[in-house]
């Protein structure tokens, strides 16, 4: 807001705006006064011409008793009243109305008492009816005995009358009745008189009629208003009448027994009142203007008079603040308060004299160090956003990598040791199965000599009972080796458990690894595929293994048979052939058995040949994951090269490096994952860059920026986006920085480092 500092413009102004103010109060209140008055006045004469009005109508009335006064004393008509000689009583009356009717009193009748009307002298054809519901006047005169005037309506119009009785010996005959009509006549005398419009109009109690009206057209209140005057309150508001302002009065009209029967509308043209009104106004505002013009050439002639030697101490103390400690002070011999004054600033002369030295040092001083904090605090925010959070999540990851690495390799180790032993013990049982099978065999062909050769039955049965008991104690072997294959069998049951375990617990890290561990994720999921398809085949193997040992129990069970049949051979010779039928087919089960346990056994070795290769597939995988933590690792200590760098950037602000920031405008391109983005940097200083164009990256994710007029590819870290604003932190080290400077030099500098700051927390919060 514009303020005033001259004393000389606010003595002017206050001096103004109270004369403005004066003026505008006075011409306000003497407009509103003179309105009023004028108003007040306007009315007053409308009411006073209103009630002119009415008593020109009673004044008529008068007339009329008069009138019907004189006619009523005269004996002749008393005589023809008395006698009903209407024909006579009309000769008396007839020239009389022509005469009165010249006067605008063209009304007289001769009424009987109560209210008869016996003869109408305009009109003497008519008579003979009864009048007494409207005309009371004439009842009223023929009860008392007394002359009576009032208003009262007739068959098509208003009239006021007045009636005298006709006597006879102190009775009344009759009445005399003489009128004179609310029409055109009296309403043309009214204007002339009063010089306003008058017009009168009945109400029949639904409707207004107009009786008589000197102006043309329709009333100039409406039908609510018109109801509202009859009701007794009178109207009164500003209209236009064929293109004139006017005044307009409405008022009500009573008959004589004090009924509201019509209104009269009284109308005066106030274009003279408006142009007085308007000159009067037009004169005021010329006599304010005189007054404010006064009032402010005085206040001018006063401010310049007090102003000039203000001026100048002013003007002194200003280039004083400014530092001009060169100024002469003038005006220290006055003996005023004016001389004081010029006294105190010749001392804050020689103070500042004193200070300007040490303020000057102070401040470059202190200008120094607040650049170099707020280049730092600039430098820490942005390197903060942009790697601190990125490094701390890479060191928790290659951490946790590492071990997950460790204990994998050492579970494949484990679970390929284990294969080897199942795999080399199942071979074993192959060649204790191939031994039965061949023992089988043999016996087959014993039992056929024994029945070629019945005569030597002892011999036979003898090699027999050896063969059976070798079959026992080979079975016996077989069934050992069954149920240590069923022991490895769920050795390897629980290593593909825990391996599925561990590869559970890798994608849960690698998962929270995020990008950086997707590849380990991808290697854990196949981990777990491969272990629990170990688990499978170590499922069918058990199965293989139960079968096994449920054929070695129904070969030992037969081989017992056998040596039984032996025995009873030796003791029964006549039983031979049987026992020779018996055997052959006991010793085609066991081959029938041991071929089964033969092919169980080869399916049992292939299965160990794949869980050898899914171990061996998990030792490459292992090896994967080590050298995924190896490269987390490497990355970690590019993130802490990082960190030195940041921290060498910050000793070279110390020592007064500068980040200046530039705006550039320049085209550029920023490569993120192989995708050229291209866009251009707005601003740019040694340590960071604004790209704008579509560019968007989890903070901390490398991006690559080539800059029209740089001759390199800067290695950048993406720090945050706003819109199409994207923050970039350029690499923090000593010799990058300085070549950063040195390229931005080329540039027109048009924004100071704390600019650009207060720019950055605009764009990125």
């Amino acid at each position: 807001m514009f303020q005033f500092r001259s004393i000389s413009a606010r003595l002017i102004l206050t001096v103004s705006c109270l004369a403005v103010t004066i003026c505008g109060v006075l011409g306000a209140f003497s407009l509103v006064q003179q309105n009023s008055l004028m108003r007040l006045a306007l009315d007053e004469q409308l009411k006073l011409q209103f009630d002119s009005v009415l008593a020109t109508l009673d004044y008529e009335g008068r007339a009329a008793l008069a009138v019907s006064s004189v006619v009523a004393a005269l004996p002749p008509v008393a005589d023809a009243i008395a006698q009903h000689d209407r024909e006579a009583l009309s000769a008396l009356l007839g020239g009389a109305n022509k005469v009165l009717a010249g006067q605008g009193m063209p009304r007289m009748m001769v009424a009987l008492p109560p209210a008869t009307a016996f003869l109408r002298v305009q009109e003497p054809k008519l008579g003979g009816d009864d009048i007494s519901g409207r005309r009371k006047t004439i009842v009223k005169a023929n009860e008392t005995g007394n002359a009576v005037i009032g208003v009262e309506a007739g068959p098509s119009e208003i009239a006021i009358y007045g009636v005298a009785p006709v006597l006879r010996n102190g009775a009344p005959l009759a009445v005399i009745d003489s009128g004179v009509a609310f029409g055109k006549v009296f309403a043309e005398n009214a204007k002339r008189r009063f010089g306003v419009d008058i017009a009168v109009r009945s109400y029949d109690g639904k409707t207004f009629k107009t009786l008589v009206s000197t102006w043309d057209g329709a009333s100039a209140a409406t039908e609510d208003e018109l109801r509202s005057a009859l009701a007794g309150t009178p109207l009164r508001h500003d209209v236009v009448t064929g293109g004139h302002p006017a005044a307009l009065y409405v008022g009500l009209v009573k008959n004589y027994s004090n009924e509201p029967i019509a209104v009269l509308e009284v109308l005066k043209d106030t274009t003279q009142y408006e142009a007085e009104t308007t000159r009067a106004r037009r004169n005021l505002i010329f006599v304010m203007l005189a007054i404010l013009s006064a009032g402010v050439l005085l206040a001018l002639l006063v401010g310049r008079g007090l102003s000039r030697p203000l001026t100048a101490i002013t003007g002194v103390m200003n280039r004083l603040s400014t530092g001009d400690t060169a100024v002469t002070v003038s005006g220290r011999a006055r003996r005023d308060e004016l001389g004081a004054m010029a006294k105190a600033v010749e001392v804050f002369k020689q103070n500042a004299i004193d200070k300007q030295g040490l303020e000057e040092r102070q401040s470059r001083e202190q200008a120094e160090r607040a650049r170099r904090q707020e280049e730092i605090d600039q430098l820490v925010g942005f390197f903060g956003r942009s790697v601190g959070g990125v490094f701390g999540t890479l060191a928790e990851t290659t951490a946790n990598m590492t071990q997950s690495s460790s204990s994998l390799v050492q579970s494949a180790t484990e679970t390929g040791s284990q294969a080897t032993l199942v795999l080399s013990e199942v071979e074993q049982a192959a060649e204790a199965v191939q031994t039965v099978a061949s023992a089988a065999q043999q016996l087959s062909a014993s039992i056929a000599e024994i029945g070629q050769q019945a005569s030597a039955s002892q011999r036979i049965t003898s090699a027999a009972m050896q063969q059976s008991d070798e079959v026992v104690y080979r079975v016996a072997e077989l069934r050992g080796a069954a149920e240590q294959i069923g022991t490895v069998v769920d050795l390897i049951s629980n290593i593909a458990g825990q391996t599925n375990l561990l590869a559970l617990n890798a994608t849960i890290e690698a998962a929270r690894a995020g990008e950086a561990g997707k590849g380990f994720a991808i290697v854990a999921s196949e981990v777990k595929s491969l272990a629990q398809q170990t688990a499978r085949a170590t499922d069918q193997i058990g199965g293989q293994i139960g079968a096994i040992q449920g054929a070695t129990v129904r070969a030992s069970e037969a081989i017992h048979g056998i040596a039984g049949t032996v025995r009873e051979v030796n003791d029964i010779a006549m039983t031979i052939a049987a026992a020779v039928v018996q055997q052959n087919a006991a010793t085609q089960e066991i081959a029938r058995s041991v071929d089964l346990v033969s092919s169980n056994t080869s399916t049992v070795a292939n299965s160990m040949g794949q869980v050898q290769i899914a171990v061996s597939a998990n030792s490459d995988t292992a090896a994967q994951v080590g050298e995924i933590a190896g490269t987390l690792s490497s990355e970690s200590g590019a993130l802490s090269l990082e960190v030195k760098d940041f921290l060498s950037a910050l000793e070279a602000l110390s020592e007064g490096q500068r980040l200046l920031t530039y705006e550039l405008n320049a085209p550029a391109t920023a490569t993120l994952d192989g995708r050229a983005v291209p866009g251009r940097i707005s601003h740019m200083s040694p340590g960071t860059a604004v790209f704008v164009g579509a560019l968007s990256a989890p903070a901390g994710t490398v991006v690559e920026l080539a800059v029209e007029g740089i001759d390199r590819v800067l290695r950048t870290r993406f720090v945050d986006t706003n819109g199409d604003c994207a923050q970039l932190q350029l690499p923090l080290a000593y010799e990058h920085l300085n070549y950063m400077a040195r390229m931005l030099a080329n540039y027109e500098r048009t924004s100071s480092p704390s600019v650009y700051h207060k720019f950055s927390q605009d764009i990125f919060g």
